[in-house]
């Protein structure tokens, strides 16, 4: 039957999770031997994990500067070529596995340094945000993890975030022996790759925390504040829209939300100005054909991306999602519950995936 509540999509999870795991270590291997360890060479040194600063005014960051921090510079990072950046949700799904806690995390250099193996790093960016007067200071250092020497430690302040960004990661490919590819991305400033408001960033990160844990409603509510204070945040308009969507196809209500429709929202976003990364564009136009009820124009553009970026687990869900809704037999909706599973390699406690499998 369909599930009618949040807490009962826990339940369903729940089981899920006990009949899959039941079954995966029974076949002889578990989520432990799928993550890959560090590469060698220049490919694992090219391999970065940023981890959230942290914040020496208050260690608690009610503010999530240390994860803005870490966004942005994983944002701007990203778009260089020669460069692999894992995602900060990705970090994130690492850090639960290994029993962090919630999404506004700090954590050690011992336990930093796991979760960057885990996720096939070959180096590391951590570092320290304080504040003195009117200026931030910002402090990191670049470690190597083949051997845990630390490559090179930066220092920078300033009264703008945004500007310490922009400064910062020439340093970092600097310090990496980077090089511009052929192709080369234009130099553009930190906030017009992403959203250039603090107050937006803090909605969009506090509404992704909900819609990780399965609270679309209230996740919907945070993401729209966060595209009402900056109209031009493209990855706060994808995660309305996926929080939307998710809220009616798992529980079967429409809510009122006083806004576009979750394929409308995408449809939107796509002929718009708004700013995306690359990544984020192909998953939107991936996304909107799905929720738009046209998987078969899904499915390659997912296949696309999950071979770009294998760690991206909503592609992996949304490949899952297309193959099963434009299967045109029960074996061909079988061959779509691996991406399901990979995706759960991925996040163990990605519950939507577990809800597919049951």
């Amino acid at each position: 039957s369909l599930v009618g509540s949040e807490m009962c999509i826990r339940d369903r999870f729940w089981t899920a999770a006990l009949v899959l795991a039941a079954s995966v270590i029974a076949g002889g291997a578990w989520v432990a031997n799928l993550v890959s360890g560090p590469r060698s060479g220049d490919a694992a040194r090219n391999a970065l994990a940023v981890l959230p600063f942290e914040n020496l005014q208050d260690n608690e960051d009610p503010q999530r500067l240390g994860q803005i921090l870490q966004e942005l510079i994983i944002a701007d990072l990203s778009e260089f070529g020669p460069l692999r950046v894992f995602s900060s949700q990705r970090l994130l799904d690492i850090h639960k596995q290994l029993g962090g806690g919630g999404e506004n995390w700090t954590i050690d250099r011992e336990l930093a340094t796991e979760v960057a193996l885990r996720a096939g790093a070959g180096t590391l960016l951590t570092g320290t945000l304080s504040q003195l007067g009117a200026r931030w200071i910002l402090t990191c250092q670049l470690v190597d993890l083949s051997d845990g020497t630390v490559i090179k430690s930066q220092r920078l302040d300033g009264a703008d975030l945004y500007a310490i960004v922009d400064r910062l990661t020439p340093l970092v490919r600097e310090d990496l022996g980077l090089i511009q590819s052929d192709d080369p991305v234009p130099d553009v400033a930190v906030k017009d790759r992403t959203s250039a408001s603090i107050e937006a960033y803090q909605e969009f990160l506090a509404g992704v925390e909900l819609l990780n844990g399965l609270q679309f409603e209230g996740a919907a509510a945070r993401l729209q504040r966060a595209v009402e204070i900056d109209p031009s945040f493209g990855r706060a308009y994808y995660k309305l829209a996926i929080a939307r969507w998710w809220d009616q196809s798992v529980k079967r209500m429409e809510h009122n939300y006083g806004g576009a429709a979750p394929g409308e929202v995408l449809r939107n976003l796509l002929d718009s100005d708004v700013k995306l990364s690359r990544k984020d564009r192909k998953l939107v136009e991936a996304f909107e054909e799905l929720v738009n009820g046209r998987p078969a124009r899904a499915e390659p553009i997912f296949d696309g991306i999950v071979r770009s970026f294998p760690d991206e687990k909503e592609a992996w869900y949304g490949l899952a999602e297309a193959r099963f809704h434009g299967a045109s037999s029960r074996m061909a909706r079988l061959a779509s519950l691996e991406p399901f599973e990979k995706a759960i390699e991925l996040d163990p406690s990605f519950s939507l995936a577990y809800y597919h499998l049951v």
